[in-house]
């Protein structure tokens, strides 16, 4: 069985989201299983939730997400993360958006396919060996679905560029709050929250709960298993 990470110190993307904030709010209430966690955001964060008392060092680093050329992952030199080698960084993206959204199914891919790879490239540049991507079930890059399709495609590149560590979590409909309801998952949300309530067998296959992902990945961040999972 693999070794664990010590303390690894976390990158993440997509804080804002369901998954990625549920991921946030664990690690950062963990601080004696991690040095740091560095969210990086288009915007300054605010979380609307307290700050657990400890508390895990945070840094946010706010990018400019369509000029790669001006992100710096070594920016927070003054913290935690400065001090841990290279072995125990971890990058995690939940970074994600709906067709609806974004306006259209091309502009869906610039932030779900070309930027979550340009940032997996800025992490791979930066000698980070663990890499985490929340992707979707049925990703693959020869779907006919644009969105399966544009995962699959992220995910044959991610595992192109060579981590040492390449964790992949394919989960169905995320189950949990949002800060703004997107009105058809909404509804698909509420239904499974019924199914679940009345022990419907096959709930587990269609929908995950976003706070039980951020425990997985709060768990894979400590996993010294090397290749792609």
């Amino acid at each position: 069985m693999a070794s664990a990470l010590h303390n690894p110190a976390i990158y993440l993307v997509g804080a804002t989201g369901l998954t990625g904030n549920d991921t946030f709010q664990t690690i950062l209430a963990s601080p004696s299983r991690f040095s740091s966690i560095t969210t990086i955001t288009r915007r300054p964060l605010e979380s609307k939730l307290p700050v657990p008392s400890p508390a895990t060092p945070h840094t946010n680093l706010v990018f400019n997400f369509k000029d790669p050329k001006t992100w710096n992952l070594a920016a927070p030199a003054t913290s935690t993360t400065a001090a841990v080698a290279n072995e125990d960084k971890v990058f995690v993206t939940c970074l994600g958006t709906t067709k609806a959204a974004a306006g259209s199914i091309e502009e869906q891919r610039k932030i779900d396919l070309d930027l979550n790879l340009e940032l997996a490239k800025a992490a791979k540049a930066e000698g980070i060996e663990t890499f985490i991507l929340l992707s979707s079930t049925g990703a693959s890059a020869t779907s006919y679905s644009p969105y399966t399709k544009m995962k699959g495609e992220l995910e044959d590149a991610v595992k192109d560029l060579g981590f040492k560590r390449t964790f992949i979590l394919l989960p169905g409909l995320l189950v949990g709050a949002r800060d703004h309801t997107r009105t058809l998952e909404g509804a698909a949300q509420g239904l499974f929250k019924g199914l679940r309530a009345v022990g419907f067998p096959l709930l587990d296959r269609a929908g995950v709960d976003a706070d039980v992902l951020a425990k997985a990945i709060a768990n894979l961040a400590h996993s010294k298993e090397e290749g792609v999972q």
